[in-house]
């Protein structure tokens, strides 16, 4: 049969297909949760999907923010949060908004960017512009947590192929999807063009394929610190995983705590 083929709507991941993923081996969860009872019962999430990490904060206590700019995302994230807080302990407010840019009438004990979506910023001034927006919406002493992975600079020395990241069975139609991930990377800017392309067959034998490219930024450790401290932070930790490793060199992820800090924010050029 003759292929049919779309680009996703979606900025990042298709939200159809994206709570169908095991998530479990991050530990991302139990990571923020117990971060969240470390700084304080008020949590702003940047870029919170469906909800993956939100939801299970709210349930928990916690009083959430959770901001995403991508229509699908939220409209999943509100299913599963009527779905859920009726036994939640705490509260999810859902807010469609850009992470370099919103404003909200409260500030937060804690703000953190998750799974890598940070990178997604790939101009400098949009990282800046996030981390100066989380610190306006910060209380005094106020952590932001930015977890990314640690560039390898064999891994990016040249493009990636295309290659199988996992397969997934779509629960409306029993159809097996297959997500393939593809990568050219430019490091004279620093920046990686992502392709993420889901494909099935469907009952009649059709073959499908949804893709969706987007730019990814290439930081490294100095970079994150210096990133932080001249938009008005102070870097506490780096841990290299989320069961709370210290960051070395061979380290999967950099995972940066950083506080508020009451310097003057550098001005811009």
């Amino acid at each position: 049969m003759m292929s049919a083929a779309r680009r996703s709507k979606s900025y990042y991941e298709p939200a159809r297909w994206y709570d169908l993923r095991d998530f479990s081996q991050l530990g991302d969860v139990p990571f923020f949760l117990e971060m969240a009872s470390k700084c304080g019962p008020d949590v702003l999430e940047c870029a919170s999907g469906t909800g993956r990490i939100a939801i299970p904060l709210a349930q928990a206590g916690y009083h959430v923010v959770g901001l995403d700019r991508d229509e699908a995302m939220l409209r999943r994230c509100r299913e599963k949060w009527r779905a859920a807080q009726a036994q939640a302990r705490g509260t999810l407010r859902i807010v469609k908004a850009d992470m370099t840019d919103f404003r909200l009438r409260r500030r937060f004990d804690l703000a953190f960017v998750a799974f890598n979506t940070f990178l997604t910023l790939a101009r400098l001034e949009d990282r800046e512009k996030m981390i100066r927006c989380v610190r306006r919406h910060l209380k005094p002493q106020g952590r932001l947590i930015i977890d990314v992975f640690q560039p390898s600079l064999p891994a990016l020395a040249s493009d990636q192929p295309e290659r199988l990241d996992f397969e997934i069975e779509d629960p409306q139609t029993g159809c097996m999807v297959r997500r393939y991930s593809r990568a050219r990377r430019d490091m004279s800017t620093q920046q990686l063009e992502m392709t993420f392309e889901y494909r099935w067959i469907d009952p009649e034998g059709q073959r499908h394929s949804e893709a969706t490219t987007f730019p990814m930024c290439v930081i490294f450790p100095i970079e994150m610190r210096m990133l932080l401290e001249y938009n008005g932070f102070e870097v506490e930790r780096v841990l290299g995983s989320h069961d709370g490793s210290p960051f070395e060199k061979n380290s999967p992820l950099m995972i940066v705590i950083a506080r508020r800090s009451n310097r003057s924010v550098r001005r811009s050029a």
